[in-house]
């Protein structure tokens, strides 16, 4: 056998047995399907209010004011009229150990002129996941990733107010995506058979390409 032939052979059998990481996306939230202005009420979108009272406003279903980052759809206040709020997925999900997850949204404390000081934090959680944010008067936008270091079970996406300027004015979020990018696969073990099957095959073509002398 060519030893060309055979070292191709191999590389395309490795090839093989490299499974890219698949990402999906768990849960989508931009609250336009929600009736906005109506404090501490959720219907119609994916969350629920845990704790406090949040605010859905925007433009859709016609409303006070528009989102900063949305202005053609809704957001979510999280201090509500008033006080401060927290909110939870209304699916829950199961965590797997060594998969990634990334939670991506946009935030601004709105109601301030841009470049002054007021700032509102938010936690952000997710099973045993969280971490801790500030929302100040311009866009932002959060991408949080982490690997799951155990299986957990009936997980919510939570965000809550820590601290807020006053009691009407949270951070301000809009387009909530959850992402799940799974490890790589471990091969079947058909795959590690087909990848003997090629070494064997390289171990051919050496003894072919270099005879031993008598």
């Amino acid at each position: 056998m060519n030893r060309t032939l055979a070292v191709s052979t191999l590389f395309l059998l490795i090839a093989m047995l490299t499974v890219p990481a698949k990402a999906s996306v768990l849960l989508q939230e931009d609250f336009s399907g929600a009736t906005p202005g109506a404090n501490n009420s959720l219907a119609g979108t994916q969350f629920q209010v845990t704790s406090g009272a949040v605010d859905i406003v925007g433009v859709v279903n016609g409303s006070f004011f528009a989102c900063a980052n949305n202005p053609t759809g809704n957001c979510l206040d999280l201090v509500g009229s008033p006080g401060n709020g927290a909110i939870g997925s209304i699916p829950t999900f199961n965590l797997i150990a060594g998969d990634t997850y990334t939670i991506s949204f946009g935030y601004i404390l709105q109601g301030f002129a841009a470049g002054t000081t007021p700032t509102s934090d938010f936690t952000v959680g997710l099973g045993s996941f969280s971490n801790m944010l500030t929302a100040i008067p311009t866009v932002q936008n959060g991408s949080l990733s982490f690997t799951a270091s155990s299986n957990q079970t009936g997980v919510a996406l939570t965000f809550a107010t820590n601290a807020a300027p006053d009691s009407v004015h949270g951070a301000v979020l809009d387009h909530i995506v959850l992402m799940q990018t799974a490890r790589t696969a471990v091969p079947e073990p058909s795959s590690f058979a087909l990848l003997a099957i090629g070494v064997g095959l390289l171990g051919i073509a050496r003894r072919w390409t270099f005879p031993r002398l008598l």
